[in-house]
C-alpha cells in the first residue's frame, strides 16, 4: 500500500519509508546552458541547447562527415553484439567470482520477439551514440506490465521543465522544432515521463497511461536535462569545422588542377609568323586568332584516343653575345606545351586529413578497431594483438553505459514478475552477447567465440 502525507513529503510503501527530494538527483535550479530564445515564445519546454536545436546541428555534422555515421554505427554494433542474453548472477564457490548464468524460457522469450527487442537496443543505441541521450517508451497492457518498447527519435524529443519536486513529468515529441513550433504546436505529442533515478517499475505499476516515455542518459558538467555524447567536444572545440575546411581545400585543389591541364607558352614571333598582318591588326581580332588556336590546341592535345601523338615545335636561331664578344647561337621556340601534374603539390593536406580523423575516431573507439594505426599516413591497420587488447578495454569500458540502456528489460521483467517465476530467489538479468576475438588456430572456423 502507499500513502502519501499531506505535503506529499514522504512516500510510505510497505513498511519503508522515502523522503520524495531523496529521489531528486540534487539539481533544482536551470542549467546554465539553458538559454530563452524569444522568437520561440514562452513555454514549460527545457531547451536542448541555446535555440532549442542543439540535436538538429548534431545531425547535420553527422550528414556531413563520412566518418561520424559509420564510426556511430560500428560502435553500437560492437556493444550489442550478438544479441541479448539473459539470466541470473551465480557465484563461483571457488574464486568467489561473479558469474552469468543463462536462462532459456519460453514466455521471457516471445516477448523479446514480439518487442523486436534487438532492433530496438540497435536503434536505441544509434540515438544515445549520436546524441548522448535516448528517449524509451515504455507502452503497458490493462495490468500495466510493459509490453511493448520503442525508442522515440531522440532529435524530436524535449523534456519538461522541472517541477517543484524537481522531476520532468512528461515530455513533448515533434518535427516542428526547427520551424520554431512551440509544446502545444498542432501534431505535438506529449507523454509522461518517468523518473529515471527511481523505482521504474513501480512508476509503469501505479501508472494508468498506456504509453510513458523513460530518459536514458548520464548528465554531467551542468547539464540539467539533456547529456551531450562524448564526441560532442568535436563540434565545440572546432575540430569537425577544421575537417571540414581541409576537405573543402582538397577539394577546390583538385577541381582546378583537372580543369587547367595544359599551358601553351607562346613567343611573340609566333603570331606575326602565323597570322601575316598581325601587327596591324585590331585588338578583337588578335583575340579571336588566341582563341581559336587554344580551341584547337586542346583539341589536339586532350582525349584518350589522342594519347601516343607527336608534336613538332618550330624554334628560332639568333645571336647573343657571350664571354670575350664570343657570339653565340640561341635556340628559342616559337611555342612550347608544359602539362601541369594532376595531384595536389605537397602531401600537408593529404596529412592533415589523415590526422583529424584519427582525432574524430579516437573520439568513439581505439583506432586500431577502425582500421587505423596512430600515425598520419595511416599505412597499417596494426597487429591482431592490438584489435584484441582494444577490443577488451572497450568491453569494459562500455559495462556501465550497457547497464544503464538495459533499463527497459529489467522494467519489462518487474511488471511481469520474471524474478519469482524463474529467477529461483535471484533476479533475472540482461545483458549483451559481446564478441571475444582470438587468433584463428582457436576458433572453430576462424569465427569469433562469444562471450555468455
Amino acid at each position: 500500500m502507499i500513502t502519501l502525507d499531506k505535503d506529499a513529503t514522504f512516500i510510505v510503501t510497505g513498511n519503508a519509508l522515502f523522503h520524495t527530494e531523496a529521489q531528486v538527483r540534487g539539481r533544482y535550479g536551470p542549467s546554465s546552458t539553458e538559454k530563452f530564445d524569444p522568437a520561440m515564445g514562452l513555454g514549460n519546454i527545457a531547451y536542448w541547447g541555446s535555440s532549442n536545436l542543439r540535436p538538429q546541428e548534431v545531425l547535420e555534422w553527422v550528414r556531413k562527415s563520412d566518418l561520424l555515421r559509420p564510426l556511430i554505427h560500428k560502435h553500437a554494433r560492437r556493444m550489442i553484439g550478438q544479441g541479448i542474453a539473459y539470466g541470473t548472477i551465480a557465484i563461483d564457490e571457488r574464486t568467489g567470482e561473479e558469474r552469468r548464468k543463462p536462462l532459456r524460457v519460453l514466455e521471457i522469450d516471445q516477448a523479446l520477439r514480439r518487442t523486436r527487442a534487438s532492433q530496438f537496443l540497435y536503434e536505441t543505441l544509434v540515438d544515445y551514440n549520436t546524441h548522448g541521450n535516448a528517449f524509451v517508451e515504455l507502452q503497458t497492457d490493462m495490468e500495466g506490465r510493459v509490453v511493448g518498447l520503442y525508442n522515440q527519435d531522440a532529435a524530436r524529443v524535449r523534456l519538461a521543465k522541472k517541477d517543484k519536486n524537481g522531476l520532468s513529468t512528461y515530455c513533448v515529441i515533434s518535427g516542428k522544432w526547427a520551424m520554431g513550433a512551440g509544446e502545444d504546436a498542432i501534431g505535438n505529442v506529449k507523454l509522461p515521463c518517468l523518473d529515471p533515478y527511481f523505482d521504474v517499475a513501480g512508476q509503469v505499476k501505479r501508472s494508468n497511461k498506456g504509453r510513458l516515455v523513460l530518459p536514458l542518459r548520464i548528465l554531467h558538467e551542468d547539464n540539467d536535462y539533456y547529456a551531450d555524447a562524448p564526441w560532442h567536444g568535436l563540434i565545440d572545440g572546432g575540430y569537425l569545422k577544421l575537417a571540414e575546411a581541409i576537405i573543402k581545400t582538397k577539394l577546390w585543389l583538385t577541381i582546378n588542377l583537372s580543369m587547367i591541364r595544359y599551358q601553351v607558352e607562346v613567343g611573340e614571333e609566333f603570331w606575326p609568323l602565323a597570322f601575316p598582318g598581325w601587327k596591324e591588326m585590331k585588338p578583337e581580332e588578335k583575340k579571336k586568332h588566341k582563341e581559336d588556336l587554344a580551341k584547337s590546341m586542346g583539341d589536339w592535345l586532350t582525349g584518350q584516343e589522342k594519347a601516343g601523338r607527336v608534336l613538332i615545335t618550330d624554334m628560332l636561331i639568333g645571336d647573343i653575345n657571350g664571354n670575350a664578344g664570343v657570339q653565340l647561337k640561341e635556340y628559342r621556340s616559337l611555342w612550347k606545351v608544359n602539362a601541369f601534374k594532376l595531384d595536389i603539390p605537397t602531401g600537408a593536406y593529404v596529412e592533415d586529413s589523415a590526422e583529424v580523423d584519427a582525432k574524430i575516431i579516437r573520439a568513439f573507439m581505439d583506432q586500431s578497431l577502425f582500421g587505423n594505426t596512430p600515425s598520419k599516413d595511416r599505412n597499417s591497420s596494426g597487429s591482431g594483438s592490438d584489435k584484441r587488447v582494444a577490443h577488451s578495454i572497450e568491453v569494459l569500458d562500455n559495462a556501465v553505459e550497457m547497464e544503464l540502456l538495459m533499463t527497459p528489460f529489467d522494467v519489462m521483467a518487474d511488471t511481469h514478475d520474471w524474478h519469482k517465476k524463474y529467477g529461483n530467489g535471484q533476479l533475472i538479468r540482461f545483458w549483451t552477447k559481446t564478441h571475444s576475438p582470438t587468433t584463428l588456430d582457436k576458433t572453430l572456423g576462424g569465427v569469433e567465440k562469444p562471450q555468455a
